[in-house]
């Protein structure tokens, strides 16, 4: 997000990790994907991201709020700490590209939901919180401890006054007993429920409001719909969200894609996306399932968006007017073996381009072909895997420079 440019995005939606403590595994085609949703110390130095988190921590000390994140530390625990930090730079920075008219749906559970609301309230205003949305479903899940957990919270925000919002594209049926009311018909032939002082109010046919209550199922176990991401949601309810809150042609980004459905949703409602995740299985899944989806796009009118897909790992360049007030990006050796190691091991096939020896993934280091000295920087393009005697030798040459000296060598 920080190389995106500012005032560009017209609504995003976020399904990030809750900080539930879960360890969420995949099934079936995405049986390679998971994560453990765990923000303790022990773990983020597993993940090498604690030196990441640090660097987030010392951006968020300025902001206004940052008492409260101490006193989340305090009262709460140093892993709800972390975990808000996490999500406030972030947060930060949807707020910086999305629209003046654009539109926010954070989308999270009990675990948090209190302690995200209130970074919202600060970042984006409490006078632009619109909506809070309960997401309402069946579970198998019972309990005779507490009440069953049937629900999830979607925050609505808006970064301004103005803003999209599409009533009569998400309107629902008409209750059966409401529809009882509207019991008289005029000289046109409509329907309309007569009113004290010879008032009338009539029957629209696309049906009643949307409530703030919305009452959809989860995928099914056995839906075509479902790829076996362990945290997918249903494309029915990114459809209400998209329809409601966007128009045709505008820009969806989904910071935490998963397996795309909110990009499946905004081609097929005509509307253009981007999509960015963490996880290097993620590329993987959302091609098989925009694949497996390419029916409905056969039905779009504006197809032309859902053939012209394409996935990069080159981190955007900013352009706009305010770009030079954002700070450099910056990523640690562990940040950018954690970020593309996987994915060059794997179109390497597991060889090391200075030896032609294969080795294992733990025996590989990051090498720049152009070095960082010389104006290389951390784009895939300019990134290899070496194994450790090789990167040692090469140190701070260019391939053909190590190249060259060993060839005297030999």
């Amino acid at each position: 997000m920080r190389g995106m440019n500012s005032e560009t995005v017209d609504l995003i939606y976020l399904d990030p990790p809750f900080n539930s403590a879960k360890n969420h595994k995949g099934r079936g085609k995405a049986s390679k994907q998971g994560f453990m949703d765990s923000w303790n110390e022990k773990q983020l130095k597993e993940w090498n991201m604690l030196d990441g988190m640090n660097a987030s921590i010392d951006l968020l000390r300025t902001e206004e709020w940052w008492p409260l994140m101490e006193l989340v530390k305090e009262k709460h625990s140093k892993a709800m700490y972390f975990y808000l930090s996490y999500m406030a730079v972030r947060i930060l920075q949807m707020k910086r590209i999305l629209k003046k008219t654009g539109s926010i749906y954070l989308h999270c559970d009990p675990t948090s939901n209190s302690y995200l609301r209130m970074l919202m309230d600060y970042i984006f205003g409490k006078q632009n919180m619109r909506n809070e949305v309960v997401w309402s479903y069946n579970t198998r899940t019972m309990t005779t401890k507490w009440y069953a957990k049937k629900h999830d919270t979607i925050y609505f925000y808006t970064k301004g006054e103005q803003y999209t919002f599409n009533t009569d594209a998400i309107r629902i049926p008409y209750l059966a007993e409401s529809l009882t009311q509207y019991n008289k018909v005029d000289e046109e032939g409509r329907r309309y429920k007569p009113q004290s002082g010879g008032k009338r109010t009539y029957l629209n046919e696309l049906g009643q409001p949307c409530p703030s209550v919305w009452n959809i199922q989860i995928i099914g176990s056995r839906s075509k719909e479902r790829t076996g991401w362990d945290t997918q949601k249903p494309l029915a309810l990114l459809n209400r969200i998209v329809l409601a809150s966007s128009s045709e042609n505008d820009i969806i980004f989904d910071p935490f894609c998963g397996c795309a459905t909110t990009l499946i949703s905004a081609a097929t409602n005509n509307r253009r996306f981007i999509g960015c995740d963490i996880d290097q299985e993620v590329c993987e899944i959302a091609t098989m399932r925009w694949e497996d989806s390419a029916d409905l796009f056969h039905e779009s009118t504006n197809r032309e968006v859902a053939e012209s897909i394409y996935i990069t790992t080159k981190l955007p360049d900013r352009n706009d007017e305010m770009a030079q007030d954002e700070p450099p990006r910056s990523f640690s050796s562990s940040d950018v073996r954690r970020l593309y190691g996987r994915l060059l091991y794997g179109e390497q096939e597991g060889y090391c381009p200075g030896c032609k020896e294969h080795e294992k993934f733990k025996g590989m280091d990051v090498d720049h072909k152009l070095p960082r000295k010389l104006g290389g920087t951390n784009d895939i393009e300019n990134l290899q895997l070496l194994c450790r005697q090789c990167n040692a030798s090469k140190g701070g040459r260019t391939m053909e420079e190590w190249e060259a000296s060993r060839n005297k060598l030999i």
